[in-house]
C-alpha cells in the first residue's frame, strides 16, 4: 500500500527494553526489602509505554478500535496498569 508507518517495534524496543530496564534497575536498591513492589513498577511503567506505542501501530483489522478509539493494546494495558497501581500501594503500603 505504499504507506508511510512508525517503526513501532523500535519504540517498544527503546521505552519497553532500555527505559524500564534502568528504571527498574534504578528501583531495586530502593524496594530491595520489599517483595511485590518492583512487580507493580514493571507493571505500571510497561502499560504506560505500551499504551502510547500504541498509538503508532495499527490496530489489528478483526477487532479495530474496541472502547473510545482505543485499541484492545490500550485497553488491556489500562488494566494491566490499574492492577499494577494496586499492587504497588498494597504492597508499598505494607512497608
Amino acid at each position: 500500500d505504499n504507506l508511510p508507518r512508525h517503526p513501532s517495534q523500535l519504540y517498544e524496543a527503546i521505552l519497553e527494553g532500555l527505559f524500564l530496564f534502568l528504571i527498574l534497575i534504578y528501583f531495586r536498591n530502593k524496594f530491595l526489602n520489599n517483595p511485590g513492589v518492583i512487580s507493580g513498577l514493571f507493571l505500571i511503567f510497561y502499560s504506560i509505554f505500551r499504551f502510547f506505542v500504541e498509538f503508532y501501530r495499527v490496530p489489528d483489522e478483526q477487532l479495530g478500535y474496541i472502547f473510545i478509539n482505543l485499541s484492545i493494546g490500550q485497553v488491556i494495558s489500562l488494566i494491566f496498569m490499574l492492577s499494577g497501581i494496586i499492587l504497588f500501594y498494597f504492597k508499598y503500603e505494607n512497608r
